[in-house]
C-alpha cells in the first residue's frame, strides 16, 4: 500500500464516529408522583403570577390613560382584588383552587337559555361580608395618593 493510500484510509477512518448498536436505557426517574405534582403546581403558580402581572400592567395603563386616579388607596385595594380574581381564574383553568373561587361560585350565576349561556348575574347578597371594627377608608383617604 502506498503512503498516499495509507494516509487516505487513516484519514477516512479517523473522521468516522462509531455509534453504539443498541440504545442505552434511560435512567430511571427518582422523582415520585407526589414530588412531580408539587413541581407542576409550582410551575402553574409561577405562570399564573406572571400572566396576572402582564394583565394588571395592561389594566393599570388603560386606567391611567383614561385619567382614573390609580394612585388612591381605595383604587389600589380594588386593583389588588382584581389581581387576585385574575389569578383565581387562571388557577381554575388548571384545576387549582383559590379562595376567591368560593366567592364567585356563591355569588355569580349564569342561566342557560336555548343552550346558550346568558350574561352572568352577580348576586351581592350571597357574598358574606365580615363586620370590621374600622372603616375601609376614611373620607379624606378616598382620593389620597399613595406615597
Amino acid at each position: 500500500m502506498s503512503e498516499k493510500q495509507k494516509f487516505e484510509t487513516t484519514t477516512i477512518r479517523d473522521n468516522v464516529l462509531l455509534f453504539p448498536r443498541q440504545k442505552k436505557p434511560a435512567p430511571e426517574s427518582k422523582v415520585s408522583e407526589a414530588e412531580m405534582k408539587i413541581a407542576m403546581e409550582a410551575q402553574i403558580r409561577l405562570f399564573s403570577q406572571q400572566l396576572k402581572d402582564v394583565a394588571m400592567d395592561d389594566l393599570f395603563d388603560l386606567l391611567n390613560k383614561n385619567s382614573l386616579s390609580v394612585d388612591s388607596v381605595n383604587m389600589n385595594k380594588d386593583l389588588a382584588f382584581v389581581a387576585e380574581a385574575i389569578k383565581s381564574l387562571i388557577y381554575r383553568d388548571f384545576k387549582l383552587s383559590h379562595p376567591i373561587q368560593k366567592i364567585v361560585d356563591n355569588s355569580v350565576s349564569i342561566e342557560i337559555l336555548n343552550g346558550i349561556p346568558a350574561e352572568p348575574l352577580v348576586n351581592y347578597k350571597n357574598i358574606m361580608v365580615k363586620q370590621v371594627n374600622k372603616p375601609v377608608a376614611k373620607k379624606d383617604e378616598v382620593n389620597k395618593e399613595i406615597p
